[in-house]
């Protein structure tokens, strides 16, 4: 169905927090405990042919390259630089730093334009929190020219609910990332609960994460074949 598949991880990674100056570590972490998107890059880069990945080496309590910018949330600090965390802990960002991780962010999705083919198909690969919903899998799209063709949507859920899994499009999150090129092609995000493949306690992967990371590799081989 498509000639490669864009894979984007944005949100997997926990580089720069050591030097990131925020008011409270403890709190900090609590944070980043919560909403890093732990394993992702396991589970969805699986190194097969015609994929790219494009994937974030900071956390996203550093700089967030899935955000837009003026993305709505910059009125709460929680745009492309967090300057708030939801638990009340603040960060400061000298000009230097800004200036720094701005050109980052803008290069995060410059190569993700890059990978990007008239024949391609993005997808945004993510984990949600295990008391976000009471699903294993959320399949996102925008209402516009990026949201794939029903054929595709319908593929994705039923090789998901074959294996055993919860899904809903849109639910507990929606839309999926689309910088604009000078072509059309379609975006989708795949979130997934991290109940399904590490342990809420101990923060380790799972010996059920092998079966979503092959119920993943399916769905690959079956966007990819022509």
């Amino acid at each position: 169905m498509y000639k490669r598949l864009v894979l984007h991880i944005p949100h997997a990674a926990i580089g720069g927090l050591n030097s990131a100056d925020w008011s409270d570590r403890r709190l900090l972490y609590e944070e980043v405990r919560r909403w890093t998107d732990w394993y992702t890059d396991y589970l969805f880069d699986q190194h097969i042919p015609n994929t790219k990945v494009v994937m974030s080496e900071y956390s996203r309590f550093v700089v967030d390259c899935e955000r837009l910018q003026n993305d709505p949330l910059e009125k709460v600090g929680r745009g492309i630089l967090y300057t708030h965390a939801c638990n009340g802990c603040e960060r400061y960002i000298d000009e230097d730093e800004r200036t720094r991780l701005m050109a980052y962010y803008v290069q995060n999705r410059d190569n993700l334009r890059g990978c990007l083919t008239k024949e391609s198909m993005l997808i945004d690969c993510h984990s949600f929190p295990f008391d976000e919903a009471d699903l294993d899998i959320c399949i996102g799209y925008n209402e516009d020219w990026s949201k794939p063709d029903d054929t595709t949507l319908m593929l994705v859920r039923d090789k998901f609910i074959a294996n055993g899994y919860k899904v809903a499009f849109n639910i507990p999150y929606s839309n999926s990332i689309s910088p604009k090129t000078t072509f059309a092609y379609p975006s989708l995000m795949i979130e997934v609960n991290k109940r399904c493949y590490m342990d809420e306690n101990t923060m380790r992967l799972a010996p059920k994460a092998d079966k979503l990371r092959n119920t993943i590799n399916d769905i690959y081989t079956m966007l990819l074949n022509d």
